[in-house]
């Protein structure tokens, strides 16, 4: 498992900065993560942190991670 802050680092490392790719996407990845149970606590409702990165090369690029609000440990999804 890893923190929250590992994934942000390594994500704005990588060129990722924090955004919602669409109102539609983040709806349904805020509601999907919302139900999650943490797999470091058993904390349910975890909080929808999203990524994305542009590049003339690839395009647009999306991450999502659930967090929780309790211990701090994050999820990509």
């Amino acid at each position: 498992m890893a923190s929250f802050t590992s994934y942000d680092a390594v994500l704005t490392e990588a060129g990722y900065r924090p955004a919602e790719p669409s109102a539609n996407a983040a709806a349904v990845d805020r509601e999907t993560v919302a139900g999650a149970v943490c797999a470091g606590c058993g904390w349910r409702g975890l909080e929808y942190r999203p990524y994305l990165r542009f590049t003339e090369r690839d395009g647009r690029s999306y991450r999502a991670l659930a967090v929780c609000p309790t211990c701090g440990e994050a999820f990509e999804f």
